[in-house]
């Protein structure tokens, strides 16, 4: 990776879903309760917050698949629902 994508979180994170290793470094819950304190932030200050939104509903589907105490690349299997 190079560029903006080149730091040590997404080397470590690709890594980690390459390996499918979901050993926990930043929980579905942790990161599920940081979105949701920017989405509320966002509503207060009349932000429009596509992307944010979109993130919320995902880490939603996560946590309701039962995937809270996992680490947060495990996102991706929300998608699985998602047509």
């Amino acid at each position: 990776l190079a560029g903006p994508m080149s730091n040590d979180i997404i080397r470590i994170k690709s890594a980690k879903l390459l390996a499918g290793d979901t050993t926990t470094q930043a929980s579905i819950i942790n990161v599920l309760d940081n979105n949701r304190l920017i989405v509320e932030a966002a509503q207060k200050t009349q932000a429009h917050a596509p992307l944010i939104n979109a993130c919320l509903k995902l880490y939603e589907t996560a946590q309701q698949k039962g995937l809270g105490e996992f680490d947060m690349i495990s996102v991706i299997k929300s998608f699985e629902t998602i047509q």
